[in-house]
């Protein structure tokens, strides 16, 4: 069963997909189908130029599937996202129980946190501050060129990935 943050990554990527790559979203199911069971081998196929394998040159230059680019972009961006509201949420709430608690309390909250260790992030994206947004838009960008994208399509795909989440539903 997939994670919850693979099937936000799915959920969300679809969307960006029919946004910025309309013509690859007949093949968006098979193609995350694929990234999701080997992210690695996904992108590197993808970013094969046309004829390499025939002929053993490209097609004048590479031509890029953008769906499992968009896939790795929004799920390194959605984890980040959801540390940084999951941080901002645990803040509060230590805030909260450092005012409202006595000493014996507070130890007692800390040994069940040891007991049971941290918990992973949730897929939930908590609203972000201004300032998270724009750390998820350069982690996303960073990414996104890092994968192979050009200059525009990165910016492209970040800010759209930006924009989806600051106007999610809380």
């Amino acid at each position: 069963m997939p994670s919850a943050v693979d099937q936000q990554t799915r959920q969300l990527s679809e969307q960006l997909v029919n946004e910025i790559a309309p013509k690859e979203t007949i093949l968006f199911q098979a193609t995350s189908d694929a990234y999701f069971k080997d992210p690695e081998a996904t992108l590197k196929e993808a970013q094969k130029a046309p004829g390499d394998d025939l002929m053993g040159f490209g097609a004048g230059g590479a031509v890029i599937l953008l769906t499992p680019i968009i896939l790795e972009v929004t799920k390194t961006a959605l984890r980040l996202a959801a540390r940084l509201g999951q941080q901002a949420v645990e803040d509060a709430v230590s805030e909260r129980l450092q005012a409202e608690t006595s000493g014996v309390l507070g130890k007692v909250v800390s040994f069940f946190k040891k007991l049971l260790g941290q918990p992973e992030p949730q897929a939930k994206v908590e609203q972000l501050t201004l300032a998270q947004l724009k750390a998820v838009r350069q982690v996303a960008l960073t990414r996104a060129q890092e994968l192979g994208l050009e200059d525009t399509q990165a910016v492209l795909l970040a800010d759209a990935l930006v924009g989806k989440l600051a106007l999610a539903d809380p």
